[in-house]
């Protein structure tokens, strides 16, 4: 899969990034998947490390996030830059972070749908099916 010429994947801080990182997160999760924007903005990034996908200087084209406890979520592409590695790209930028940090391991709640993809990323199932946003999802873990 090739990644689009120019992509940048980058650390976000909270405070600086917040608009593009919402912009994107309302984009793909609240008007596409119809969750709801306080499931999304749960209270927690401001303890979270963020990433950011940008095209040349300025086209924010996706996000992720990872808690204090390894767990990778919020992944968010632009429905035009899916399939072109973007999201591979930001996974990965997590994962040397964690990796950095001393995480033995890093886990994620993915949809069904997109098991999958993280598969692929050396992610491994454990556990049943589970509902969240009213979305199915599994628990899915890396080790590093």
């Amino acid at each position: 899969m090739d990644s689009p010429e120019n992509l940048q994947i980058s650390l976000a801080d909270w405070e600086r990034n917040s608009a593009a990182i919402r912009a994107v997160r309302n984009t793909v999760f609240s008007v596409e998947q119809g969750i709801s924007e306080t499931l999304d903005f749960d209270g927690r990034d401001q303890d979270c490390v963020h990433v950011l996908a940008q095209i040349g200087e300025s086209e924010i084209v996706g996000t992720a996030r990872m808690l204090p406890d390894g767990h990778v979520g919020r992944i968010a592409v632009h429905k035009q830059w899916r399939g072109q590695g973007v999201g591979t790209q930001l996974v990965e930028y997590l994962a040397a972070v964690a990796r950095d940090r001393g995480f033995a391991e890093i886990h994620l709640h993915s949809q069904v749908q997109a098991a999958e993809f993280y598969s692929a990323l050396n992610f491994v199932a454990r556990g049943e099916v589970f509902m969240e946003a009213d979305i199915e999802h599994v628990l899915m873990v890396r080790i590093l």
